[in-house]
């Protein structure tokens, strides 16, 4: 007997892992971050020694704070086109038999993966209200929406060229 679950077992675990980053004070979040973002700076800088990248260049704050908050904005497309991509495979794999047919069954499957990330991400936004330092954003749900969307056109790419 098939267990066909399984496949939304990677979904929950990594709902989980949005969850948590999301429940998180906003200041250890924007430290969290900070520390991508120095690691990111130093490594452009390493890579390519740029003087403008060095530490007591002048605009440096400004800089790293522009990268800090790109890397912020970028995680949020990151996290969502894997939730996508991770929903798009459980509905395909789990979901019931007719959603796997032809392309007008993987566009519904990926039409319902869609729906489901946005209702995440929306409900993830109202979660973050109650905790500290953090507020609902229409930004993060935009591209919370872009990620998921990203990764359901790769989910729906690889569909059609028979690897997914």
């Amino acid at each position: 007997m098939r267990i066909r679950w399984l496949w939304f077992l990677p979904v929950v675990a990594w709902s989980g892992v949005i969850v948590a980053f999301s429940s998180q004070d906003a200041t250890v979040s924007a430290g969290a971050s900070a520390v991508y973002a120095e690691w990111i700076v130093s490594a452009v800088r390493w890579a390519t020694d740029w003087p403008a990248w060095a530490p007591t260049a002048p605009g440096y704050a400004d800089l790293l704070y522009a990268v800090h908050a790109a890397f912020r904005e970028a995680m949020h497309v990151v996290e969502y086109a894997v939730l996508g991509g991770l929903l798009a495979l459980g509905l395909r794999r789990g979901g019931p038999p007719a959603w796997t047919a032809d392309a007008r069954a993987l566009r519904r499957t990926l039409l319902w993966a869609f729906v489901g990330c946005l209702l995440f991400a929306l409900s993830d936004e109202i979660h973050q209200l109650g905790s500290p330092g953090r507020d609902f954003q229409l930004l993060d749900l935009s591209l919370d929406a872009i990620g998921s969307a990203a990764g359901l056109a790769w989910v729906g790419a690889a569909r059609r060229k028979g690897t997914a």
